[in-house]
């Protein structure tokens, strides 16, 4: 076992080794980035990496509050009407100055066919040009949170740069395979810029000197490396080969707390982690059934929802960091109620007369596609524990593993029949959530509702709730929308994630409900 660490340790040595100052932060992650491009993929870790090299017109505090990036203010000069004033003085990576232009043409490239979040905009209309440093977001109908709750979706690249180089339309590489300059280079207006990125999925960053805000890290060059494997990850840690790692996994919370040289920071997550129910296709291609669909049974999917202990599920798989709920938002979001923790009680007697009432008394058979490097790493353990608890009532799960970059990929397809995956709310409001993947799926709407649940009325809720100026009753349409899609077990949540970080004591990190590293807040000692 010492041997086998130690190989890990020269491994990792070598991955890191980075000439130059002690003002270097290195940053070990779970799984990479899908692509450089911030429009061609909406996954959380290209987010949360990619912020810290593409800007948007607001930003979130270090305490979640909403403040101007690229804009500098804004206000609604009409119901329908936003005006932002922009930002003077910035320029890209690339010395090219920022201007509304770049607004305009990336609100269109990010709307495109192509482009992941394009769902997260479409409450806007267009967005149109004023003068060189104004901007107007016409939406729809009115809304109420628009900078906060949909702009914040939105980074900025370069008009200039995209055409010159053939990047004016994203491609989303994970669902097509197509790729352009954009996958693979980058060029925004944020603190750090990309100076490589390796096939391994590493990326360097360097500091952007000409950077508009005054820095608040002391920063010369960041490095961040996917790390799959946590023992590799943690002996990293535990070598000083990296300065920090997320996450830090459960079982080795002890040996990092026993570190003179180390901290822990731990919090909620916004995120929900759920079970996801093929319900759209006439049949289960993975499935023994032939001819019919059992996830179109809401009793099949409330025999899933009694089979399955959540509670156990934290205890022994999650080692407690975990915290189950039965909502597609955590509690930090507007729009929750106090009854969304109350579970389905674990009852195998009852999911079993279920089962047998909706026509498979002996169960039956289905793939769940679950990733071997996602959930914080957690993804294989909490599949095969799944499969036990299903078992008891005939339900035979085939667990396809996949690496995180397949398994999104397949699932942004909606080739899947049963999948567990998470989602959070980022914004910290129920509707972006609702959005995306509750509300039916279509063309530019409910494209993370992959299992394609659909309900007219939450349909009509989520519609209302995003045009509804009162705040008290745009919260009672989404609690409503949310309490109908509880009831009819549309998704299966099963636990608000507990983000879990280990750092050297060399660096001081700031840890976010949204799971975003800036690298703007860290400091080297």
């Amino acid at each position: 076992m010492k041997r086998q660490y130690l190989a890990l340790a020269v491994a990792v040595a070598t991955a890191f080794s980075t000439p130059g100052l002690a003002n270097t932060f290195r940053w070990a992650t779970s799984t990479g980035v899908a692509t450089m491009d911030p429009h061609a993929s909406g996954d959380t870790t290209t987010r949360n990496i990619m912020i810290n090299v593409y800007e948007g017109l607001v930003r979130l505090t270090e305490d979640s509050k909403i403040e101007g990036e690229l804009a500098v203010s804004w206000e609604a000069v009409e119901p329908t009407v936003w005006r932002f004033k922009l930002r003077p003085n910035v320029t890209f990576h690339d010395g090219s100055p920022f201007t509304a232009e770049d607004v305009i043409f990336s609100f269109k490239r990010a709307t495109m066919a192509s482009s992941d979040i394009r769902a997260k905009l479409r409450v806007i209309k267009e967005m149109r040009k004023i003068d060189d440093l104004t901007v107007e977001a016409v939406t729809h109908d009115p809304n109420p949170i628009l900078p906060k709750g949909v702009l914040i979706f939105m980074p900025v690249l370069s008009h200039v740069w995209a055409e010159k180089n053939n990047a004016a339309e994203p491609a989303d590489n994970r669902r097509t395979g197509k790729e352009n300059f954009a996958t693979r280079n980058a060029n925004g207006t944020g603190p750090f810029k990309v100076t490589g990125y390796g096939a391994d999925g590493r990326i360097d960053l360097a500091v952007f000197d000409k950077w508009w805000d005054k820095p608040q890290h002391n920063l010369t060059k960041a490095v961040i490396s996917p790390i799959s494997s946590d023992a590799t990850r943690v002996a990293a840690l535990l070598s000083g080969e990296v300065d920090l790692i997320t996450p830090l996994p459960g079982q080795d919370i002890p040996r990092v707390k026993s570190s003179d040289n180390l901290y822990i920071l731990s919090g909620p997550d916004a995120r929900v982690v759920f079970l996801g129910f093929g319900q759209w296709r006439p049949e289960l291609p993975s499935s023994n059934i032939k001819g019919k669909n059992p996830f179109k049974d809401v009793r099949v999917r409330t025999a899933f929802a009694h089979a399955i202990d959540a509670k156990l599920l934290r205890d022994k798989v999650l080692l407690g960091n975990g915290n189950p709920i039965f909502a597609m938002i955590p509690p930090v979001a507007d729009g929750w109620d106090e009854s969304f923790a109350e579970r389905p009680k674990p009852d195998v007697a009852m999911a079993k007369k279920l089962m047998a009432d909706a026509g498979y008394p002996d169960g039956f058979t289905v793939a769940l596609d679950c990733p071997s490097d996602g959930l914080q790493n957690m993804g294989e353990p909490i599949c095969v524990a799944l499969a036990g608890m299903l078992a008891r009532i005939g339900v035979k799960l085939d667990v396809l593993l996949q690496k995180q970059a397949a398994y999104a990929g397949k699932i942004g397809r909606r080739d899947t029949d049963f999948y567990i995956h998470s989602w959070g709310a980022t914004t910290f409001d129920a509707l972006a959530t609702m959005d995306l993947t509750m509300f039916s799926y279509g063309e530019g709407v409910g494209t993370w509702n992959v299992g394609s649940y659909s309900n007219p009325e939450v349909d009509s809720l989520i519609t209302g709730a995003a045009k509804e100026m009162n705040l008290d009753k745009r919260r009672a349409m989404m609690t409503k929308a949310l309490s109908i899609h509880r009831s009819e077990v549309g998704t299966l949540p099963l636990y608000q994630p507990v983000l879990t970080y280990a750092a050297s004591k060399k660096a001081r990190v700031v840890q976010r409900a949204d799971d975003a590293v800036q690298l703007r807040w860290v400091k080297m000692q």
